[in-house]
């Protein structure tokens, strides 16, 4: 009878425990370098409509899209406009390593000033709080906290060896520096999911760079180079293939009841790119909501390989540049090749469209 009791009680308690692990949400560092609305902020509320599945223990900022403090004011206002205000933000990473404007000029003749999106460097860094653009709906009254953003990602990661995951969507600064200084974290890490890159695709900024990686590219040889167990690359090979059509934009920005995410979307893709809504442009971009859709269902990507990835530091015409090859390799990444998209908006639209959680 005793021994009956035991075995009643032991599966009770595995019962319990498998609930709990269940249950138990995935946490979550979000790194970005937040432009004015658009993907990041849409990737961030992604995430925010699913609070039952992952807790974002906190915002690291760096400069990427733009310079860290306008970052921050817009990160601000998607966090008050998502419920989210208690999610803490710090100040990450104001520059690349090595990278600067006068490089990326020098860069830009050697290719006979063919360079695209040069983000942060195309604008001048702001020096005052009054210099900066004020966010959707304006400014809010929130501060960043005290401690860096690479103090807390490494404390974080000690503090859960094993659990975090690590989206990192704009260059990659912070978690570099991290791992620079603290290499241990590297297998503390769960997995690192990222966006940014390129394989096969041309890059964006340059013929041969992607955007954040060429921003930064000794930070991201420094990250793919890692013995981070998990990286999940989302680069130009599936980002340039995901896009919103001027139809799918009008169905989630007219969706009926209004709310005030479906406004954000509104306001982010149709106000602020309004060559998206004119004849000649009938759809639009949605890089970084690619890694965040991921989290929440990667069902939705079809095909993926794994590369031994470095990226080319010597500069001259091809830096920034991914250097891939397919090989056999534990410390492989995993690249991101191609989805499907009618799969991808169905979640996307579901999350755009249902009321802000709380």
């Amino acid at each position: 009878m005793i021994q009956l009791k035991m075995i009643k009680y032991a599966v009770s308690c595995l019962l319990l425990t498998f609930t709990m692990l269940s249950q138990a949400k995935e946490l979550i560092i979000f790194d970005t370098d937040m432009p004015y609305l658009k993907d990041d902020g849409l990737a961030l509320a992604m995430l925010l409509q699913q609070r039952t599945k992952f807790k974002i223990l906190g915002i690291t900022t760096v400069a990427g899209n733009d310079w860290v403090p306008q970052g921050l004011e817009y990160t601000f206002r998607t966090l008050t406009l998502m419920n989210a205000s208690h999610i803490p933000v710090y100040v990450g990473a104001k520059s690349p390593l090595i990278q600067s404007a006068e490089r990326a000029k020098q860069q830009n003749k050697l290719l006979k000033n063919t360079m695209g999106w040069q983000g942060a460097f195309g604008k001048p860094r702001p020096k005052h709080r009054h210099n900066l653009r004020p966010p959707y709906m304006g400014f809010t009254k929130l501060k960043p906290k005290p401690q860096t953003a690479v103090d807390f990602i490494i404390e974080t990661i000690n503090a859960h060896p094993g659990e975090i995951t690590l989206l990192a969507i704009g260059p990659l600064t912070n978690i570099a520096m991290a791992i620079r200084l603290r290499p241990e974290i590297e297998t503390k890490i769960k997995r690192i999911v990222i966006m940014g890159g390129n394989v096969y695709a041309p890059g964006n900024t340059t013929p041969h760079a992607e955007f954040n990686v060429w921003f930064d590219p000794e930070a991201a040889k420094i990250v793919l180079n890692s013995q981070i167990p998990q990286k999940i690359l989302f680069g130009l090979d599936i980002t340039d293939k995901a896009f919103l059509t001027k139809e799918q934009f009008l169905e989630i920005s007219n969706h009926k009841p209004e709310t005030e995410l479906t406004q954000y979307f509104k306001h982010a893709l149709g106000t602020v790119h309004p060559k998206f809504l004119s004849t000649h442009k009938k759809k639009t971009g949605i890089w970084d909501c690619l890694p965040a859709a991921y989290l929440i269902d990667p069902s939705f990507v079809t095909q993926s390989d794994y590369f031994t990835l470095d990226v080319e530091t010597q500069f001259g015409p091809k830096y920034g540049k991914v250097i891939s090859k397919k090989n056999s390799n534990p410390n492989d990444t995993q690249v991101m090749l191609n989805l499907n998209l009618d799969k991808f908006y169905t979640v996307f639209k579901k999350l755009m469209t249902a009321p802000i959680e709380k």
